[in-house]
Parts: C-alpha cells; sequence; structure tokens
C-alpha cells in the first residue's frame, strides 16, 4: 500500500519551449517514450515522471506542445492538481502558451505556477519582455497576476533547485484526498506485458482499489479483476484516490481499451443521449457563429 500524499502536475505551453527538459532535470526521467518523439526531438504524447521527498510524490504529466496534438494534451491535464506554465524566454508567449493556459483555466486547474525557461539563451530584455507577457496573459483571463514567475534553464539547471523546491512546498498545502467516493479512474494507456497481460494506466479520481477488486470498464460495460496494482514502479496491494495507478486486467485483449474509457467499480445504472453543457469561450477567438 502506498501511503505517501502525491501531488499529480501537469505540464503546458508551446512546442520546444523546454517542457519535457524542465520534467527530466528535476527528476532525472525522460518523459518522451516513443522513438518518433526522440527521433523528431518533439513530444507527441503524453509522459509520465515522478519525484519523491519526505512523504510527498510530486507525479509529473508531461504533455505534447505542437497544436496538432492538443487532445493528447488535454488527455494529459484533465486530472491534474497543479499546472506549470512553460514559456521560453527566446519566444515568448507563442499561440499554444495561450491555448494550453485557456485550457487549464477552464478545466479550473489551480493553481498554475509560470516558468520562464531557456534564460540561458536569452538576455535580461527579453527575459523581462516575456515576464511582461505572461503577467499580461493572465491578466487577460481575469486570474490575479502570479506573486512569482521562475527563471530556469534546464541545460544548466539554473533556477531549477528554487522552482523544485516551491513544488513541493505547494504540494503540501493541497489537500486532494477523495477517498470516501465510489472508485473512479479515467483510462489514459493501455498496453500489453508479456507474460501478464493488459494493463491499464491513469488517475484514480475517487476512492480506493485493492487487489483483487472487481472493475466494469465503460464502454463496453466489461468486467474484470484487478490481479495487480502499481504506483510509479512499486507494486502495491491498495491505492488511493489522486494518485496514478497502473492495472494488470488480463481479462481483457489491448485493442478493447483506448483513451477516454473509464472504469469503475459499481456497474452503472443511467445511460443517456443527451447532456447539458456550459460553453466558455477563450477571449480573442472571434465570435461564435449563429447554429441555432
Amino acid at each position: 500500500m502506498i501511503s505517501q500524499k502525491q501531488i499529480i502536475i501537469g505540464t503546458a505551453g508551446h512546442i520546444d519551449h523546454g517542457k519535457t527538459t524542465l520534467v527530466y532535470r528535476m527528476t532525472g526521467t525522460d518523459a518522451d517514450r516513443w522513438e518518433e518523439e526522440k527521433r523528431r526531438g518533439i513530444t507527441i504524447d503524453i509522459g509520465f515522471a515522478h519525484l519523491e521527498r519526505d512523504g510527498l510524490a510530486l507525479s509529473f504529466i508531461d504533455v505534447p506542445g505542437h497544436r496538432d496534438f492538443v487532445t493528447n494534451m488535454l488527455a494529459g491535464v484533465h486530472s491534474v492538481d497543479m499546472g506549470l506554465l512553460v514559456v521560453a524566454a527566446d519566444e515568448s508567449v507563442m499561440p499554444q502558451t495561450e491555448e494550453h493556459f485557456n485550457i487549464l483555466t477552464f478545466l479550473g486547474v489551480s493553481p498554475i505556477i509560470p516558468v520562464i525557461t531557456k534564460i540561458d539563451l536569452s538576455d535580461a530584455e527579453m527575459v523581462a519582455f516575456t515576464e511582461l507577457e505572461v503577467r499580461e496573459l493572465f491578466g487577460k483571463s481575469g486570474l490575479a497576476e502570479p506573486d512569482t514567475i521562475f527563471h530556469v534553464s534546464g541545460t544548466t539547471g539554473e533556477g531549477v533547485e528554487s522552482l523544485t523546491n516551491h513544488l513541493f512546498e505547494l504540494g503540501e498545502s493541497i489537500h486532494n484526498e477523495n477517498n470516501r467516493q465510489p472508485p473512479h479512474l479515467h483510462i489514459d494507456r493501455s498496453f500489453t506485458i508479456k507474460g501478464h497481460g493488459t494493463v491499464i494506466t491513469g488517475t484514480l479520481m475517487s476512492g480506493s482499489l485493492k487487489t483483487g477488486d472487481k472493475i466494469t470498464v465503460y464502454p463496453p460495460g466489461k468486467a474484470a479483476v484487478i490481479k495487480k496494482l502499481n504506483n510509479h514502479g512499486h507494486s502495491v496491494n491498495e491505492i488511493h484516490a489522486r494518485k496514478r495507478v497502473a492495472l494488470n486486467v488480463p481479462q481483457f485483449q489491448k485493442n478493447e481499451l483506448i483513451r477516454g474509457m473509464v472504469a469503475v467499480s459499481e456497474p452503472l445504472q443511467i445511460s443517456t443521449r443527451y447532456a447539458d453543457a456550459r460553453i466558455q469561450v477563450a477571449s480573442g477567438e472571434g465570435e461564435l457563429e449563429d447554429l441555432t
């Protein structure tokens, strides 16, 4: 059983602004998992890393910054406790900086920590200009301007220790436990391990799970028994809400499971073809056509 507190942190920001490099500098883990990502030098899918200190674990979800992969970015940040808005000093605020920032605010992610990267490649004037644009971005959204904007270099390591310490301090103050509700897992990956079968991973949004528990995955409404549980490389017998988890469910075939499905402990009794929605339009995006 993993008893330590865990805080989930999602990166956000434009392509090639140093998100993955920053996560690597803090954790020692390269969150780019795929050969294509390493060959092209860009993040395509969500990646994962973690860092532990004094009974607190920071779980990082690194997201792609390219506009073509925004759906993958959404899959990464929908369940985070805080966001890291990464802005490179040599380019300042760019289109996906704004898009990712808007997504974080629409999802209600708080706090959002602004981090200016690549300070080793920029002069003081450009760093100051970038900080001004970041503050304006917060101001336009109606959020209070951040007290601190961190200046770091993922290459040299300058400023990274200060940022890391701040994240641990914030993590201590966040109360994200939700153990009283039934288990609810958002699936973001599925894969097969030879000799073990299918594994699904995701963030346990509520409740707790134990080895041997029965879960039902929707769609299609198929049930399975958890054979093994894993949290950041550690085999566990029980896992609680707001933690990353991998479930070994050999009753499933890998091709039966896709990102966006949910796993719950009790069969859902309600299905619907309709849903109410609240639509919020980001500033500067123009007017919506009259589609009524």
